[in-house]
């Protein structure tokens, strides 16, 4: 029997990596007749950039010092295809909620920043045509204010003094210049990489939907999106565009909205072009069985994260996918179903907190995987 092991990671507990390396462990155990395949899997958030260089050899891996969300300075890695000149960055490794609860600002003091200064360091460092960009896990929502003003956004009040660059302070704005530090910029196609398809503005946009998840309470919610508004007004006339109706607007805090108004840039989903890149149905070809996984599976995993992405592609080769996730809530099992998940497990095998359960991630892990790996090969 061929098993493919194809999880994204449970954040703040394991990457993907490490999750398909359990997994094989503890079906190594139980039996030396299974032979298992690893294709791990991201969306774009935390763990993006290492399933880069998992699929990719030929990727090489630069350093480089940023601001985090905070202004703090932070080493941060990219990959670099010499063949292609592309560049591949993770922002969660910048402004990324792993950090969050270690955050010394709040929610509406955080920036992008220092993404907007990776992309000239880079720049000027390599020869790039092309930058790929891992969207999700971010801990900002400032509509890509402070990436903009890194890449030579200035903005100003009615008397010409020079704004800080930050969403709070747009009341402030009368005027915007957008002259990019780096001509090279002008000319780099972007392709940002997510999960989502949120605008920015509305019950469905970027504040309401993922601000409260980074800290941000009811009243912090409308006064953000009050400045979002505002801030679209003012982007929106500047380029002549209006960009914040566009799906994956609400990426990353609004940072797809930056992007799309002032870049060459192309919002893609982050699971299908990772699938599509690395040759997942290759892998599908030759298996039995799909498990896959995520570090929560709710009534959001049917609207394109990764086990309903992959189970659907898996139902096309006829191969049954099982998902095995950090916790399980609020998602019905006909709707499982039909996606072609046939079975979904969370790790939790009784009650346990929270952090219980993130110190025991690798043993419920080897538990759960043997038990379903030991059914699903008893009727095999």
């Amino acid at each position: 029997m061929n098993i493919l092991l194809s999880p994204d990671s449970y954040k703040h507990s394991l990457s993907s990596i490490e999750i398909c390396n359990v997994m094989e462990e503890s079906i190594n155990q139980i039996s030396d007749e299974i032979k298992v395949h690893k294709f791990p899997v991201s969306d774009g958030g935390e763990g993006f950039l290492d399933v880069f260089f998992y699929h990719d050899d030929t990727l090489e891996k630069k350093y480089y010092t940023v601001s985090d969300e905070s202004g703090n300075k932070r080493e941060v890695m990219v990959g670099y295809c010499p063949k292609v000149k592309e560049v591949i960055i993770e922002v969660a490794l910048i402004v990324g909620l792993v950090q969050l609860e270690a955050n010394t600002k709040d929610i509406e003091k955080r920036t992008t920043f220092g993404i907007g200064e990776l992309i000239i360091q880079v720049c000027d460092d390599l020869e790039v045509n092309s930058i790929i960009i891992g969207l999700g896990g971010t801990s900002t929502n400032d509509g890509g204010i402070g990436c903009l003003a890194a890449l030579g956004m200035h903005l100003y009040d009615r008397n010409h003094n020079e704004v800080e660059p930050y969403l709070l302070n747009i009341e402030k704005v009368h005027h915007i210049d957008m002259q990019l530090v780096s001509e090279k910029i002008a000319d780099v196609r972007f392709k940002l990489l997510c999960d989502v398809n949120n605008v920015l503005l509305g019950e469905q946009g970027a504040t309401y939907t993922y601000a409260p998840q980074k800290g941000a309470n009811e009243r912090t919610c409308d006064y953000l999106e009050h400045c979002m508004k505002k801030w679209t007004l003012l982007l929106n006339d500047l380029m002549n565009k209006t960009c914040h109706e566009e799906k994956g607007s609400g990426a990353a805090g609004g940072l797809g909205f930056a992007f799309l108004s002032c870049l060459h840039t192309e919002v893609v989903n982050g699971t299908y072009y990772i699938l599509e890149r690395f040759h997942f149905h290759h892998y599908l070809n030759q298996c039995d069985y799909l498990i896959t996984g995520e570090g929560k599976t709710d009534y959001q995993t049917l609207f394109g994260k990764v086990p309903v992405s992959l189970a659907k592609i898996a139902k096309q080769y006829k191969v049954p996918t099982i998902c095995i996730s950090g916790a399980v809530s609020a998602i019905s099992v006909m709707d499982m179903l039909e996606s072609g998940i046939i079975g979904l497990y969370g790790l939790a095998q009784r009650p346990m907190t929270l952090k219980d359960s993130l110190n025991d991630t690798k043993y419920l892990l080897q538990k759960i995987t043997q038990s379903v790996v030991s059914t699903i090969s008893y009727h095999k």
